[in-house]
């Protein structure tokens, strides 16, 4: 029986070519919920390490559930967005900024929980920072943010495409999804780290005063704090988020 939302074409080497045929973002959202679900702890130990330094790293299954279902949201929208612009250069782009209005505040209380050593939840963060830093401070970071978004979405998303185009096989595939997963977050982890840092001070500071008090204090090379971990982490994330997209793709449940 030929899956719901699935146009079969015959492939250069003879074998069946598997292509949606939807636009919509709801797999792709399932597929990061799943593959976040795998890889939270070691997201939750990275931001301690980027703000507090080598010793406080500590493993955390505190705020997993929010931050799942939350980043399968921010998925959903985002390649509900990219999907019917895709073959548009600007196409991830586009996507990173519609998606940024709902995902930087989202992000922003997910990295206060994460550095809380009280239990709180999502909701709670959200309040924390309008109390302290005002409404706007849930957007903390936004410039950033947007730039980060944008370089390492698109460096995943091209990798992924090009290597899926020249091979098209569900394990090779996820190899791909490894490879472009850790290349993006290498690249990406000062900006991570800055952002980190901007939502954990007490009072509103730009970017540059951010970068200064870094350069003074404990040196530029503290950008890249954590960047082991979250290269794995992401290597591991995008390897199971296109694997699981390739699955629930064939199954086509939506």
């Amino acid at each position: 029986m030929k899956a719901r939302n699935i146009i079969i074409l015959p492939s250069n080497n003879g074998n069946k070519k598997y292509i949606r045929n939807n636009n919509n973002g709801i797999n792709e959202g399932l597929s990061r919920t799943l593959s976040q679900v795998i890889t939270y702890p070691f997201e939750a130990k990275k931001i301690r390490l980027q703000v507090y330094g080598n010793n406080n790293g500590k493993i955390s299954f505190r705020g997993i559930k929010q931050s799942s279902i939350t980043s399968g949201i921010v998925y959903s929208i985002y390649y509900t967005v990219y999907n019917n612009l895709k073959g548009n250069p600007l196409a991830s782009t586009i996507a990173s900024v519609a998606t940024s209005f709902i995902k930087i505040p989202i992000s922003n209380c997910m990295r206060v929980l994460q550095l809380s050593d009280s239990k709180t939840n999502i909701i709670e963060c959200g309040k924390k920072i309008i109390l302290t830093k005002g409404f706007s401070g849930l957007y903390i970071g936004y410039n950033l943010n947007i730039v980060e978004d944008i370089i390492e979405h698109n460096i995943r998303n091209n990798i992924y495409d090009i290597g899926k185009e020249l091979i098209n096989e569900p394990f090779l595939n996820m190899i791909i999804g490894c490879i472009g997963g850790s290349i993006a977050a290498g690249i990406t982890t000062p900006f991570d780290t800055m952002k980190a840092k901007l939502i954990n001070e007490k009072s509103k500071k730009n970017i540059f005063a951010i970068i200064q008090n870094i350069s003074k204090k404990d040196g530029l090379h503290t950008l890249y704090y954590g960047c082991k971990i979250r290269t794995l982490s992401n290597a591991t994330r995008f390897g199971m988020y296109y694997i699981f997209l390739e699955i629930i793709n064939m199954i086509s449940i939506f």
